[in-house]
């Protein structure tokens, strides 16, 4: 249950935020992107997932005010956890990567702050797996 949320969440912040840059040119042409910038990017591709029907984050909760409530307080906390462990600049190469860990840490302070009693994740969609 918790595997196909991580999935869907690490999907959708690797598709906004690294797509265009890391796979817009090839990678000799490709300069790295600052870590601030970078999280700055995956963290604004966030705004408004709980209002977006489908989004893994909205699915996955029986009210999309709990969405609301936690789903910031989950980046943000995640934010401070990704400057500790980022380096200073992300190749396009490492982009999928550092965007999996960053969506793997939001699911899963996410769940913890939603709580139990108010995860539904079977609403969420089950395509492409």
């Amino acid at each position: 249950m918790l595997k196909e949320v991580n999935v869907l969440a690490s999907i959708c912040v690797s598709i906004v935020c690294s797509a265009s840059w890391a796979q817009s040119a090839s990678p000799e042409s490709r300069p790295p992107m600052k870590r601030d910038v970078y999280l700055v990017l995956t963290k604004s591709s966030l705004n408004g997932a709980c209002d977006i029907p489908n989004s893994p984050y909205a699915c996955m909760v029986k009210d999309v005010e709990v969405c609301r409530k936690n789903l910031p307080i989950a980046i943000d906390q995640c934010e401070g956890k990704m400057k500790n462990q980022m380096p200073a600049e992300i190749k396009p190469e490492e982009s999928r990567h550092w965007s999996t860990q960053f969506a793997r840490c939001i699911v899963d302070d996410y769940v913890l702050l939603a709580g139990a009693a108010n995860l539904n994740p079977g609403k969420c969609p089950r395509g492409g797996q």
